[in-house]
């Protein structure tokens, strides 16, 4: 007998290999819906629900095998892709909103969201549409500022001009409470 190590008759050999074959024939049933909703949806836990299958084994076959993990990924980068042309389509054709009269349909209006917009042709063309001067969110307390080429010598300028214009105030006299005090008299 082999230390360290079980040695398997072959009725237990042949009863793991039909558990995976099992576990195999279940994840070909589950894996093409998962794949399907997270197309949808690009989170995990949406398409386990959606496949019936548990968060724990679908990350589990996500570390086990590289090629289901590929197509998670090329599943999560397609949902990206849904998201980003329904918010163009938004952008370019609004939403259609009912007009409704004591309870009954009587029309339809088709709205825009301006702000989708802008931030479309942000994200299309910065060159042209990203706003100059404005706060730009790298993450830290501090304060960082887009400025064109021109701009910093402007600012500099201004600056320059505001110390010429107002100079330090002096310094204080003391007054005569504090010369009191350094003399070591009480105020009275």
């Amino acid at each position: 007998m082999l230390a360290g190590r079980q040695r398997f008759d072959s009725g237990q050999r042949q009863a793991r290999d039909d558990w995976r074959r099992v576990r195999a024939r279940a994840a070909l049933r589950w894996r093409p819906k998962f794949l399907a909703a997270l197309a949808i949806g690009r989170t995990m836990v949406f398409a386990c629900k959606a496949a019936n299958v548990a968060y724990n084994t679908a990350k589990y076959h996500r570390a086990q095998d590289r090629q289901f993990d590929e197509q998670c990924l090329a599943a999560m980068d397609y949902a990206g892709e849904l998201l980003e042309s329904r918010a163009f389509q938004r952008a370019l054709e609004g939403d259609v909103e009912p007009i409704v009269y004591m309870g009954v349909i009587v029309g339809y209006v088709r709205k825009f969201d301006s702000k989708l917009q802008i931030e479309m042709l942000r994200a299309y063309r910065p060159d042209k549409f990203k706003t100059l001067g404005t706060n730009v969110n790298i993450g830290t307390k501090g304060d960082v500022f887009v400025l064109a080429e021109e701009q910093p010598h402007i600012l500099m300028d201004y600056n320059r001009q505001w110390l010429l214009d107002h100079p330090p105030p002096p310094p204080r006299a003391a007054s005569d409470h504090q010369r009191r005090r350094r003399a070591g008299r009480a105020p009275q």
